[in-house]
């Protein structure tokens, strides 16, 4: 009997040790650098920092319609629609340039970092839980800049964000 509860008390340790080592592995993801930037898209890009509700820097790129320069800008420009480009788990926002790249004929777009990846701050990713407030705080950015029409278009994780940021964020 003892040799059994040695074995069971073994197979316990060793199932959760695995656990919160996939655990830990989930919400800190080797980072990965992917190549591009805004210059090679030939898009107008301005690096953006965001603060998040409890302190952290995200790293954003807001690249203006094609039509207007960044300064012109405005509520009374007709500029008033702008989209929120999130990438999937664990890449950045470089992954999203194509897609900024279709949009900017006639959408301003905002290319964010989400917190750990990236350029952005962070010890580790929340996988979507702090993240709806993070994108908040991008659609607080894009206000602030005139916008009032505001879409969110995500790939994996960035997708899953913004369908419930959106479910609970009305101006989305």
């Amino acid at each position: 009997m003892p040799k059994v509860i040695l074995y069971v008390a073994i197979f316990i340790i060793g199932f959760i040790g695995a656990s919160l080592w996939a655990f830990w592995l989930a919400v800190r993801p080797p980072r990965i650098s992917i190549p591009g930037t805004p210059e090679l898209y030939r898009l107008p890009a301005e690096d953006v920092i965001t603060k998040t509700v409890d302190g952290l820097k995200l790293a954003a790129w807001f690249i203006p319609r094609r039509d207007l320069r960044p300064a012109e800008v405005s509520a009374s420009s007709g500029a008033e629609e702008a989209v929120i480009l999130l990438h999937g788990y664990p890449a950045e926002k470089a992954d999203m340039l194509p897609i900024a790249e279709a949009l900017h004929p006639q959408f301003a777009t905002l290319l964010l970092d989400m917190r750990y990846f990236g350029k952005s701050e962070g010890r580790m990713t929340t996988l979507g839980l702090r993240e709806r407030d993070d994108l908040g705080r991008a659609v607080d950015f894009l206000e602030g800049q005139g916008f009032r029409r505001i879409g969110v278009f995500g790939f994996s994780l960035g997708g899953a964000v913004g369908i419930m940021a959106a479910a609970e964020d009305g101006r989305i």
